[in-house]
């Protein structure tokens, strides 16, 4: 024996000490590597020794004999389904059904077996389509385990087995998405023969949808409301029959069928193909069931057809609202409709003089609403002048002329800074769209908020308006490329104290980074802006590179919390490029405690392989 040599190494210690240090991964693989032993002299001595080890090193070695597949390694598979631990036999009988155990193999492994290791089994039979011994099991398992678990066996039997048995299990099946995603005529059969079950067979049905719609089609008849499962289903069903569809929709579900359009995208979509004589139908029946819903559900209905087709529709909707005298959703459903048609109801729902029809007036032609809406700017109440400057620049969006816009932003001057309904205010001017925003209309919002900024005795009040109308700007100036426009934006989020709510990240159309980088870069020479866009724009300051550079340059220079937050922001995600990446210089004693998980990634450890661990 040579001098030096140890005596008390058991079989597995050197494989352990070598996958000890590795990552799961790696380790997996280091195991699989070991398939090699298949059939040797070393493969039983390691198996039997890791299965007399604790939980992680019989782990490891059902890991091997899934890996060696030779005689011992059944075996040791088949001992751990046995006397296993819960954790570790559900794994082995899944590993013995796949390796092809037979049936009188399995119900022996699973004599003593709790109910989730026979559950794993189960799933194992059908994971792996094993058919022949599904049929052999199912009638065994029902004697000896109850209908349930013999039930649950039927996805993966032959079609002749589950004919002959569904209807005695069919109580018990715990699936029928499953078995009607592998029997779909045979769910179908059954469901025909007990239409009075249809509820509970829905996810089997849903699954049979795609194989014979029309036979769906024809047990919806009998359903008065239509199930999530099959509601899912409904494009596929309007797809292969949509005459006999809608039929089902108008009648027996027509009082839900206002929910399938508000819930439904492919109801919605599959509604255009249809004529207007159906359509106007399908808008009687949604404004006839909707109730308090009926302004959602018609707006959605409206929406789902082209603008074109929007006045027959809307018609029928308005002479369903006047014979029942429910008008009061009519209103918001004008912004849908065609221009001319817009203005056309407008005057006719909007009686001049009258105080509460006054947003009426902003779908009017803006020469028309003009006059109209002035007067409440010129009120001494300063909501009604907040509100009538809201009503001028939303009648101005929807005009569309340059022009039109910049007279009505005219009127942001007699809105009081310090009054109510500045939000009201700042909603029309965010949702101002991109291609009506020119750059002399910029001046006049960053005028605006730069006077909300100064009128306050504590401008946090004004917040949430300043950053809407920020945003907007900053949406405006990277949708058109605009640097005059983003500027603006920039220099409100630059001027503003406090953190800004409101993420950016959203707003950054891919291929605009660099753009952004460069109209940032005035900016960044300071550590609080900085923070403050690294923190609006999350995930994306990595694709800015002058952002990522200052965020960098704030880690090295700044001091105390600055320097905290700018850490943090350094090391969230996206980072595998920048996580090796240490400061210049150690971190201050009073921040080094409370910086230490943060700062922990970029440290010179992040570089070794990872620690050890089970």
């Amino acid at each position: 024996m040579m001098r030096g040599m140890r005596t008390d190494m058991r079989p597995a210690d050197a494989l352990l000490a070598e996958v000890e240090p590795l990552a799961h991964a790696e380790r997996r693989r280091r195991v699989a590597d070991l398939r090699r032993l298949a059939g040797g002299r070393d493969l039983v001595p390691l198996l039997v020794d890791l299965g007399q080890r604790g939980p992680y090193e019989r782990g490891l070695a059902l890991a091997l004999a899934a890996a060696a597949r030779d005689e011992a390694s059944r075996e040791h598979i088949a001992v751990t389904a046995r006397v296993g631990p819960l954790g570790l036999a559900g794994p082995a009988v899944r590993l013995a059904v796949r390796f092809g155990a037979g049936a009188g193999e399995l119900l022996d492994l699973l004599a003593d077996a709790s109910a989730p290791v026979r559950k794993a089994a189960w799933s194992a039979v059908r994971k792996h389509r094993r058919d022949g011994l599904a049929d052999a099991l199912v009638d065994r398992v029902a004697e000896r385990w109850g209908d349930a678990e013999a039930a649950s066996l039927l996805p993966a039997c032959r079609p002749a087995a589950v004919a002959s048995r569904l209807e005695a299990l069919a109580p018990a099946v715990p699936s029928w998405r499953l078995l009607g995603r592998a029997h779909p005529d045979l769910v179908l059969d059954h469901a025909e023969r007990a239409p009075s079950r249809l509820r509970t067979l829905a996810p089997g049905l849903a699954e049979a949808a795609h194989r014979s719609p029309a036979r769906v089609v024809a047990l919806l008849e009998h359903l008065d409301d239509l199930p999530a499962p099959l509601a899912g289903k409904a494009g596929v069903l309007m797809d292969a029959e949509p005459e006999r569809m809608l039929r089902v929709l108008l009648g027996p579900l027509r009082p839900r069928l206002w929910l399938l359009i508000v819930n439904r995208r492919c109801v919605r979509t599959r509604l255009r193909r249809y004529g207007d004589d159906d359509l106007a139908a399908v808008a009687r029946a949604v404004h006839e069931h909707a109730g308090g819903a009926r302004g959602p559900a018609v707006r959605s209905l409206l929406r789902a057809v082209p603008p074109g087709r929007r006045e027959r529709l809307f018609a029928a909707v308005r002479a369903a609202a006047e014979a029942d005298g429910a008008r009061a959703h009519l209103d918001a459903l004008l912004d849908l409709l065609p221009r001319p048609l817009r203005a056309r109801e407008a005057r006719r729902n909007a009686p001049r003089g009258i105080e509460r029809n006054l947003p009426l007036f902003a779908h009017l032609p803006y020469a028309e609403a003009r006059p109209l809406l002035e007067g409440m700017t010129h009120r001494e109440d300063a909501d009604a002048r907040a509100r009538g400057a809201a009503l001028l620049i939303r009648c101005a969006e929807r005009d569309g002329r340059p022009e039109t816009l910049s007279d009505a932003l005219r009127f942001l001057h007699r809105v009081d800074p310090a009054g109510p309904s500045l939000d009201t205010v700042a909603l029309a001017l965010y949702g101002l769209p991109d291609a009506a925003l020119r750059a002399e209309h910029a001046a006049a919002v960053e005028h605006f908020a730069r006077r909300l900024l100064d009128a306050r005795e504590d401008p946090r009040n004004a917040m949430p308006a300043v950053d809407r109308l920020a945003a907007g700007l900053v949406r405006t100036g990277l949708a058109r490329e605009d640097p005059a426009v983003l500027e603006r934006g920039l220099g409100l989020l630059h001027r503003r104290p406090g953190p800004v709510a409101q993420r950016l990240g959203h707003l950054l159309p891919r291929g605009r980074e660099t753009f952004l980088s460069d109209a940032l870069a005035p900016h960044l020479g300071d550590h609080r802006f900085t923070l403050l866009f690294a923190n609006l724009l999350g995930r994306r300051t990595e694709d800015v590179p002058s952002l990522r550079s200052a965020l960098a340059r704030t880690v090295d220079e700044a001091e105390g919390r600055t320097r905290d937050t700018a850490i943090t922001l350094w090391l969230a995600p996206p980072r595998p490029a920048r996580t090796p990446r240490r400061p210049r210089r150690p971190p201050p004693a009073p921040a080094a405690a409370g910086t230490r998980r943060a700062a922990a990634p970029s440290s010179a450890a992040s570089t070794r392989p990872p620690p050890a661990g089970r």
